[in-house]
């Protein structure tokens, strides 16, 4: 070989070892170690998500034994939609107590947007002396349950002496659009 050829040959073969340590040994290697460190990092943050998310039901646990008992009390203020037995037995007795006769049915549900409470619509026809219809709706909106008044409408009606035509009795009708939210 020539003295310029080795001169050439030399710093080629220098570079190229170089470079194929490079792109076959280092590069892959940094590239792994940063791959990992990436994968650490996302590991570091979800264990500490997790911690997070321990601590904050460990603290719930402990609030919940103490508003267990409101809970209790918000659950049995819906209905159960499937039997609201419960739900019509409690308007047939304060019913009951005001002297006053109702009629009443279901209306179904309605189909439900989201962000809704589940409800059942109930009307209810009321036939009574106006004091005593006044004091259902005044139980009504007392009850234990979680009700919404839709619409109320009340008229007069008069109960006529049959043969003479003279008045006996001035009763009240009302008709009562309810929404009962249930679970």
């Amino acid at each position: 070989m020539t003295f310029k050829l080795k001169q050439f040959a030399i710093p080629v073969i220098f570079i190229a070892a170089s470079l194929f340590l490079f792109f076959v040994l280092i590069y892959p290697t940094f590239k792994s170690i940063q791959t990992d460190s990436r994968d650490l990092v996302d590991a570091r943050q979800k264990y500490e998500a997790m911690t997070e998310n321990i601590r904050a039901m460990e603290n719930f646990k402990g609030i919940y034994s103490t508003i267990e008992p409101e809970l209790a009390k918000i659950d049995a203020q819906f209905v159960d939609a499937s039997f609201p037995v419960s739900f019509i037995e409690f308007l047939e007795d304060i019913a009951k107590d005001t002297r006053v006769v109702i009629n009443m049915a279901p209306l179904g549900t309605s189909k439900i947007q989201e962000g809704e409470w589940p409800f059942i619509d109930f009307r209810l026809r009321v036939s009574c002396y106006f004091p005593d219809c006044i004091k259902f709706l005044d139980k009504i909106e007392n009850a234990p349950y979680l009700i919404e008044i839709k619409n109320f409408n009340i008229r007069k009606s008069n109960v006529l002496l049959e043969g003479v035509g003279q008045i006996i009795q001035t009763n009240a009708e009302a008709d009562i659009s309810l929404r009962i939210y249930t679970k």
